[in-house]
């Protein structure tokens, strides 16, 4: 795992949030997140961390990873149950 001052360093555009809301849609789960400023938006390429059962996000405003791991991979067991 990136040490978050690290990854916010050097991706100054990855903003810390918080997801609110899980939807299915055909290309796969997306997530509704609520910004620290207080805009909604809809989300479907993230960095995801899980701690003490909350689902939070680094979330770019371009949404394509700059990073290698991919949520879809690694937790793709953690969503199913999310949305089951």
């Amino acid at each position: 795992m990136v040490e978050l001052d690290a990854l916010t360093d050097r991706y100054p555009n990855f903003k810390l949030t918080t997801v609110v809301k899980a939807e299915k849609s055909q290309s796969g789960i997306n997530l509704l997140v609520h910004e620290i400023q207080g805009e909604y938006k809809t989300i479907a390429h993230m960095d995801v961390y899980i701690s003490g059962g909350l689902i939070s996000l680094m979330l770019r405003e371009r949404l394509v990873s700059m990073l290698d791991a991919t949520p879809q991979n690694i937790f793709s067991d953690a969503f199913a149950r999310l949305m089951n």
